[in-house]
């Protein structure tokens, strides 16, 4: 064999196995993204469980909340009233503040509006 013969067949030779490693390496990436598809479900049905997991744990606790109420309110009918009514006055004494808080402030914007307006035409 002649000298360039034998370099063209050394390039080829090196081209093929760098073509090989390149094969290997993808192969390689493909495994380790099949890996983190695994591990990236599994993330995700684990947290999938454990959600349903806390939405049954705050069903249960607002079940027992309820009972208890219930319980109580079987137990001292007349000091659930009172506290019922109490929580009604204070409420109603709040919405009721409110309200008069909103009107004077509707009354005072209207009245500077109106002292504005006749400023406007003296």
């Amino acid at each position: 064999m002649s000298a360039q013969a034998k370099t063209a067949k050394e390039e080829d030779e090196g081209k093929f196995k760098k073509t090989i490693e390149q094969a290997e390496k993808a192969a390689a990436d493909v495994v380790d993204i099949e890996r983190l598809k695994k591990r990236a479900k599994h993330a995700i049905e684990d947290s999938k469980t454990e959600a349903m997991r806390l939405v049954k744990r705050g069903r249960y606790a607002a079940e027992d909340f309820v009972d208890d109420t219930a319980h109580h309110i079987k137990r001292e009918p007349w000091r659930s009233v009172g506290a019922a009514f109490g929580i009604g006055l204070s409420l109603g004494a709040v919405i009721g503040l409110l309200i008069g808080f909103r009107n004077r402030r509707t009354e005072s914007i209207e009245a500077e509006r109106r002292t504005t307006t006749s400023k406007d035409f003296d």
